[in-house]
């Protein structure tokens, strides 16, 4: 018993420390702003993670990202979460490194949706995905950014020019209430 609860420590542990090498993945293509790469799991799954940025101003807004796996958003049952998350934090890296593609927008933004897979969802309470995704991140983000939680599953995430411009929002919000 005592080992069992050392190796489940460890894999607490190796949460979000991105030990678990990523699968290959591919850039895919780029589609009315939206631009994608793929991965494929060793069970078969195809994976597509999208980063699309549909706004009026796009340089000013995050850009939104997704993945999903056969076109769906629900769980894979693969029993590889650090694998997978692994390879979309190896994805959001490239993009990131990729001026070509993301234009020099460095804000982003995602949210943990509930597993659609049970009949009690608290859409209030913070997802298990969430956690996982913010362990992930929290370990992986460049010294100069910073992250926010908007609701319980909204995380928004970019590089310092992006909290400077969203300070001074914030400040100019609060003297229009004054």
């Amino acid at each position: 018993m005592k080992l069992l609860m050392e190796q489940w420590r460890g894999y607490l542990n190796e949460i979000g420390d991105l030990s678990v090498e990523p699968y290959p993945f591919k850039y895919d293509q780029t589609y009315e702003g939206a631009v994608f790469y793929t991965f494929t799991t060793d069970a078969g799954s195809r994976y597509d993670v999208g980063f699309t940025n549909q706004y009026d101003n796009p340089e000013e807004e995050p850009w939104t990202i997704t993945f999903d796996v056969e076109d769906s958003t629900e769980m894979t049952n693969e029993n590889q979460p650090l694998k997978i998350m692994s390879t979309i934090v190896a994805v959001i890296n490239e993009f990131i490194h990729t001026p070509k593609l993301n234009e020099g927008n460095l804000k982003f933004v995602f949210e943990g949706i509930p597993k659609l897979d049970h009949d009690d969802i608290d859409f209030a309470a913070q997802t298990g995905r969430t956690k996982l995704y913010l362990k992930f991140l929290e370990k992986s983000l460049p010294k100069d950014w910073d992250y926010i939680i908007r609701g319980k599953n909204i995380i928004f995430f970019g590089d310092h020019k992006f909290w400077k411009d969203e300070d001074e929002d914030e400040d100019e919000e609060d003297e229009e209430w004054e």
